[in-house]
């Protein structure tokens, strides 16, 4: 997480929710596809906004993810 709010590319093994606070792309399931996704990082982004890391991924936007997922909508 501090490495997307850098700006850097992501290589987020799966767990359980991962999918609910990281982009689909970044997340690989062995080291073989961490691998493939290093090698092959700008086909498999090319339509993903990097640029856009540091905000999407702030401290405060994660704490508030976080929340949602653990506490969900308590309004």
């Amino acid at each position: 997480m501090e490495g997307m709010a850098s700006g850097a590319i992501p290589i987020v093994f799966n767990w359980p929710g991962a999918d609910t606070v990281y982009p689909e792309q970044f997340i690989v399931k062995s080291v073989d596809e961490a691998v493939d996704l290093i090698e092959n990082y700008e086909e498999k982004v090319k339509n993903f906004d990097i640029k856009n890391f540091p905000r999407k991924y702030s401290r405060e936007s994660r704490i508030n993810a976080f929340n949602d997922l653990l506490f969900g909508d308590l309004n």
